[in-house]
């Protein structure tokens, strides 16, 4: 009996589930009118007014939103095996996210216009082929203090690079818009990051099946091995607990991209009409869900190899 309650799947993404109700209670506000509301709440025999029709409703929705949100984790998880040209900007790009984000905290920002938004396009290309460079600069680098350099550098390099096209977004926002509605996109910026990700990982993914195999042979070795089990349980605890947050962060960035999309939408072109809503929606969790759908031919083409070479896989020389 495993006695360590708090590392039930049900416990720690109990909360994911909650916060997707309010994600979608959130979004609904946007679009539920008095009249609309009145028909799902109905009244009781005592005459008090009963709002389950409204409770369940928001609790398979907020399930649903909560699932649909953290699907790309499956993708990145997959490309645990190495990292690839784009993914290992990763670090660069959360730690520009967060000075970008601090800096649009500061009074006057969001009242900054960036006048050549072509010349900001052609700045972030050129910053962009830096950031390449630099990528392959930090995995080839031997020296620790060269590493901190590359971390540094490429980190301020993103951090001009977001800025400028923060900047830029600003310029061609409604002149009506709000404070609050650039620094909420902003909040948002990791949901754009996270699917290009997924799909430059699926691209590994799609065209590196060998690379993928031989990581998953040497670490089915390395389970198999005595006293392997006190690792893999380290490693496994910290990578859940971090899957649980990272869920519950996820849910909360793509609250503020939708939400601050819809309100730049009915800023610029008038109030965004439900049914236009879930038809962009869609479209929307296409693309999103679109890599974790690959993921079942990725698992077949290992069961393929796997059914041809068992003991490349498992190994005959280990102890059990």
């Amino acid at each position: 009996m495993n006695t360590r309650w708090w590392e039930s799947y049900l416990v720690r993404y109990f909360i994911g589930f909650i916060v997707g109700a309010g994600c979608v209670a959130t979004i609904a506000s946007h679009f539920v009118t008095d009249e609309s509301l009145g028909k799902l709440v109905s009244i009781s025999k005592d005459g008090k007014p009963d709002w389950s029709v409204i409770f369940w409703m928001l609790s398979l929705a907020g399930l649903g939103y909560c699932y649909v949100a953290s699907t790309p984790i499956t993708v990145l998880h997959a490309g645990r095996y190495g990292r690839g040209p784009v993914d290992s900007q990763s670090r660069y790009f959360w730690l520009s996210w967060i000075l970008v984000l601090l800096t649009s905290s500061i009074p006057g920002f969001t009242s900054a216009c960036f006048l050549y938004p072509i010349a900001g396009l052609l700045l972030c290309s050129a910053l962009l082929m830096l950031l390449v460079r630099m990528g392959k600069l930090a995995r080839s680098a031997v020296d620790v203090s060269d590493k901190k350099n590359v971390v540094v550098i490429s980190t301020c390099l993103w951090f001009l690079m977001l800025l400028v096209i923060t900047l830029s977004i600003n310029h061609f926002l409604p002149i009506k818009s709000p404070s609050w509605v650039l620094p909420v996109l902003i909040l948002g910026y990791p949901i754009v990051w996270i699917g290009f990700v997924q799909y430059a990982v699926l691209w590994r993914l799609l065209f590196e099946q060998e690379k993928v195999e031989d990581f998953y042979k040497k670490l089915f070795h390395a389970r198999r091995q005595k006293n392997a089990r006190d690792v893999r349980d380290t490693y496994t605890h910290l990578r859940e607990h971090s899957n649980s947050v990272f869920s519950v962060l996820i849910e909360f960035w793509l609250l503020a991209f939708i939400f601050s999309l819809i309100n730049i939408y009915s800023l610029t072109f008038g109030k965004l009409d439900l049914g236009n809503f879930f038809q962009i929606l869609g479209i929307g969790v296409a693309i999103w869900v679109l890599p974790t759908v690959f993921m079942w031919s990725r698992a077949n083409a290992m069961e393929s190899s796997f059914s041809t070479d068992p003991i490349g896989f498992l190994g005959s020389s280990v102890d059990d």
